[in-house]
């Protein structure tokens, strides 16, 4: 990581916008580095502007692992100091939208849901976090989403919470419907 720095210091006359997003891709290694157990370069995490596209890009990066241990432990850091209060929801809907992570991450939020409701829970981004479930596609899924925020009520995401509810079992029910046909058009392509 620390040559990565070295490397970027021996181009200082790039133009201080290629230069920021290079420096945000090696604080994005740097992130996944410490996440992974590696060392971290503490010293850039503060060289790019909060709100930038830069910013943004590393929490994408952030919140890509594949490996479900790994993307536990980043959605952890996306809940410390380290990551703007206002980032963090976002965030969390990346990962909940994502469908290869959208189980982990929801058996994450349940487990984390007392530290994200304190934080969110009058705030129009608990609304984001809600929102973002309606990618689940099972009825037994739209039970469980169902129980849980009936256990831990959110007001503020009441309307969310029942479009949400509402999509689970739109998916469920056109899967249910087509999936059949789905398949046996995308074996065709196959021949």
């Amino acid at each position: 990581i620390g040559p990565g720095r070295r490397v970027l210091d021996d181009f200082q006359p790039l133009h201080h916008h290629i230069q920021r997003t290079l420096l945000a891709q090696l604080q994005v290694v740097d992130i996944r580095a410490a996440i992974i157990g590696m060392p971290f370069d503490h010293e850039r995490i503060d060289l790019i502007p909060h709100g930038t596209a830069e910013q943004r890009r590393i929490g994408r990066g952030l919140i890509s692992f594949s490996n479900k241990t790994l993307l536990r432990k980043s959605l952890d850091f996306v809940l410390s100091d380290s990551v703007r209060a206002q980032d963090a929801p976002l965030l969390i809907a990346s990962c909940l939208m994502n469908s290869n992570n959208r189980e982990v991450t929801w058996q994450w939020l349940q487990k984390n849901w007392e530290t994200i409701h304190n934080r969110y829970h009058d705030d129009h981004l608990i609304v984001w976090i809600v929102k973002a479930l309606s990618g689940f596609n099972s009825k037994a899924k739209a039970v469980e989403v169902a129980k849980f925020f009936k256990a831990h009520p959110v007001p503020a995401a009441q309307r969310a919470i029942k479009q949400v509810l509402e999509q689970i079992h739109l998916h469920a029910a056109w899967q249910k419907r087509d999936a059949k046909d789905i398949t046996n058009f995308l074996n065709g392509l196959h021949k």
